[in-house]
């Protein structure tokens, strides 16, 4: 929603004296902010190897809300997260990506993120980075 104003200024001196008056050339556009009422991401659980890549995608409610989106992560040291919802896999662990509008945090998203070992598999030329299955240490 979209407010419209026409401004107009009277300048006076140091005695009260008008010196000038002048009215704005076109009008001035007020955005109203339409608040995010409601959010979720395309995952609420993601697996993931160090130093993947993974984007986050946010579904707002209302759709044509113009808040700003602020993301965090509750353990960068395992996986960072950018302004845009791009994850990335520091080290293994788990951590818990929010995602809420920037001045409104009890409207919010999350994915628990599990950042996991991997091991690169070089086959007919091609790599190939698999998650490491896990294999108790006594079986050699």
């Amino acid at each position: 929603m979209c407010s419209k104003y026409l401004f107009y200024a009277i300048v006076f001196d140091v005695a009260g004296n008008q010196v000038s008056s002048k009215s704005a050339g076109s009008a001035l556009e007020i955005k109203t902010p339409i608040t995010i009422t409601g959010i979720t991401l395309d995952r609420t659980e993601l697996a993931m190897l160090v130093s993947q890549e993974v984007t986050l995608n946010p579904t707002i409610s209302p759709t044509n809300a113009n808040e700003q989106l602020e993301w965090s992560s509750s353990n960068p040291n395992v996986a960072f997260v950018d302004e845009t919802g791009k994850i990335i896999g520091n080290n293994i662990g788990t951590t818990i990506i929010t995602v809420s509008p920037k001045n409104n945090n009890s409207v919010k998203a999350t994915c628990e993120v599990s950042v996991l070992e991997g091991v690169t598999i070089v086959e007919n030329g091609i790599v190939n980075n698999e998650l490491m299955r896990r294999i108790p240490y006594n079986y050699y």
